[in-house]
């Protein structure tokens, strides 16, 4: 009875994303050539995927990946504050079951198998698609909650064109970014450079660490991050090449914990990277051809002075791909990819270096049996270290539920599974090479309807409602001599809904856009082994999530407010701490003045403007108010 009534709140609340719908991609005509289709999207027949808004990617430009992804997705993200590490809970799984990926590219550092969010400026970044559940295989294994996929793309037309933005916030945050884009039909270059830099010195209640609450500033938790983008496009008759480099260097202090002491710098890390792609996609009237390589490289600097801790950590990886996308015949899609990653890691936190091989063969089938009918099939099989694993698979299928209104019901099933990162395996003290891959059943069922109540009025719907059993999910527990070891829990159970309402108004010059979101997560484990309890809520992963937001524009001008709740996260395996919910609001208002090819654009943000005092992680405080101004010059057409 309790397990229906919560399924009921779920639907009864929706929750609405300004990303949830998708706009209409630019087209590509080639004389003679039909192009099917090349992108993922066009292969998620009963899966649910979200597309951010392009207009939301740039509201954020002068912050990163984690705000995108925390204020406008039902993803939990951990938090440890602004300008410290951001990871995520994806439908109640680990920030390692989150894939990052960059134009289809894995960037998750294979040393923890997960990434850091708040490196990730938006800056860098023109599109995001978010694929849940069994949707990630479309891109690789091991997202057993689901992946992002960040991308970069030409803009085919176009001719020179230069933005410039300025930022200056609270607590000494700066941005500066400089984008230059020219070409044409047949050539692209596209240029982006990103500084930013803040103290972070914010103000906060220090109420464990005296008898009496005591008002602090917090310390070392500045930063310093540059990136640096490069990508050349070439497009003829029947195929396109691009080149892609993406050079990163971030220099922050790490705050500790407020129950500890840290002077000015004396716990630092340095993440330096350089990320570089080649592609080339060839097109034939019934199929097209894929061709990449790409080399990824890592450099990690951690040094704590009171833990006497200097950890050096260097990784290479490099990428083989291939794809082939064929039109069997007028009703049947053939989609055949094959990947390799090789990984080789120098760390003085392992014993010698380290290499591992993963190669990954997909087959994906496309079938429409009626109008109303469309169902795919995927099968993947994985070859880690010149070991075989077991086939992973998913199927879905999509039902039009109606030709007159836009309704449709999806409905999936998939297998996943994920090899153990390389910490997993070889961190010295407390690595476990006998550690078992993960693996993941999980189904889902989303309804969609999208009605135009008037003219001027659309209503945008959506309920899903998901489950996953992970096995042999890796959980790292304290050991026998005094540190910490990985092993592998028996089986992890996630549960959950997911619901969408968005109602968009539009009307002579003006537009509003009225969105909120609730998000029900059970996540627990179900059968554990003696290190482990079982039964209660993970850490850290939220029953209840919230989002709810309202945009006004008028022609050059728009205002805007979001609120969002998070539950309360348990901090201990036996569910007796927790952190309580809070709720934040965010107010952003701005204008754009147009005169032929010159644009000028103001915004002012001001953040958790009731000045909520939270923290996302124990012991980690958030700020309270701040505010943003950003000022963007823009030339060209």
């Amino acid at each position: 009875m309790k397990s229906a009534s919560i399924t009921i709140f779920a639907i009864l609340i929706p929750y609405a994303l300004y990303g949830q719908y998708k706009d209409i991609a630019d087209t590509i005509r080639i004389d003679e050539i039909v192009i099917r289709s090349t992108h993922l999207t066009s292969a998620v027949d009963g899966f649910k995927y979200l597309k951010i808004d392009t207009s939301v990617i740039k509201d954020y430009s002068l912050e990163n990946l984690s705000d995108i992804i925390s204020e406008n997705s039902h993803i939990f993200i951990k938090n440890y504050g602004p300008g410290s590490i951001a990871t995520t809970s994806f439908r109640g799984t680990g920030a390692g079951h989150t894939q990052i990926y960059w134009n289809d590219f894995n960037i998750n550092s294979p040393m923890p198998g997960q990434a850091d969010l708040s490196l990730i400026p938006s800056a860098m970044i023109d599109g995001i698609y978010i694929f849940h559940g069994g949707a990630s295989m479309l891109l690789g294994n091991g997202g057993f909650g689901g992946i992002i996929n960040i991308e970069t793309k030409p803009e085919w037309g176009k001719k020179t064109g230069i933005i410039g933005e300025f930022g200056a916030g609270s607590f000494g945050k700066y941005s500066e970014i400089i984008k230059i884009r020219t070409g044409g039909d047949r050539f692209q270059s596209a240029t982006k450079i990103s500084f930013t830099s803040a103290e972070n010195d914010y103000p906060y209640l220090n109420s464990v660490s005296f008898p009496e609450p005591v008002t602090e500033k917090r310390l070392n938790a500045g930063l310093n991050q540059k990136d640096f983008m490069q990508e050349f496009f070439f497009r003829k008759d029947n195929s396109i090449t691009s080149a892609r480099v993406w050079y990163q260097v971030t220099h922050r202090n790490l705050p500790s914990n407020i129950l500890m002491s840290r002077t000015e710098g004396s716990e630092r890390q340095t993440d330096e990277s350089v990320r570089a792609t080649l592609s080339k996609n060839h097109y034939f009237r019934n199929t097209s051809i894929e061709a990449s390589l790409a080399w990824f490289f890592n450099r990690l600097s951690y040094i704590n002075d009171p833990a006497a801790i200097d950890s050096r950590n260097n990784t290479s990886t490099f990428f083989t791909r291939g794809k082939l996308e064929t039109l069997v015949n007028e009703k049947t899609r053939i989609i055949v990819k094959w990947n390799n990653e090789f990984n080789l890691v120098n760390s003085n936190n392992y014993t010698g270096h380290k290499t591992r091989n993963i190669s990954t063969f997909t087959a994906i089938a496309l079938k429409p049996f009626s109008k109303r009918l469309n169902a795919s099939l995927l099968i993947s099989e994985i070859l880690d270290n010149n070991k075989l694993l077991y086939p992973d698979f998913s199927a879905g299928m999509e039902i039009r539920m109606s030709e007159i209104n836009d309704r449709n019901l999806k409905i999936n099933f998939s297998r996943n599974s994920k090899a153990p990162s390389l910490n997993d395996l070889f961190w010295n003290p407390g690595g476990n090479p006998q550690l078992k891959n993960e693996y993941s059943y999980s189904g889902e069922i989303s309804f969609l309807s999208k009605s135009n109540i008037l003219k001027s009025l659309t209503l945008n719907t959506e309920i899903t409602l998901f489950t996953s059993r992970i096995g042999d999910m890796i959980q790292w527990v304290p050991g026998e001599y005094s540190y910490w070891t990985p092993v592998n829990i028996a089986k992890v159970n996630t549960s959950g809904a997911e619901s969408a309402l968005a109602f968009i108004y539009k009307m002579n010059g003006f537009t509003m856009k009225l969105n909120c979101e609730y998000t029900f997560n059970r996540s627990y484990i179900a059968d554990a082994n003696a290190d482990v309890s079982s039964g209660g809520q993970l850490i850290y992963v939220p029953v209840n999530m919230f989002n709810g937001g309202i945009k006004l524009i008028f022609r050059n001008f728009y205002a805007g407010c979001n609120t969002s709740y998070t539950g309360k996260r348990y901090t201990d395996a036996d569910n007796l701490q927790y952190l309580p919910g809070y709720t934040v609001t965010h107010l952003v208002t701005g204008f754009t003045m147009n005169k032929g090819v010159h644009s000028f654009s103001m915004s002012f943000k001001a953040e958790n403007i009731f000045g909520k005092r939270y923290e996302v992680v124990a012991y980690y405080p958030m700020p309270g108010r701040s505010f943003l101004l950003s000022v963007s010059y823009k030339f060209g057409r």
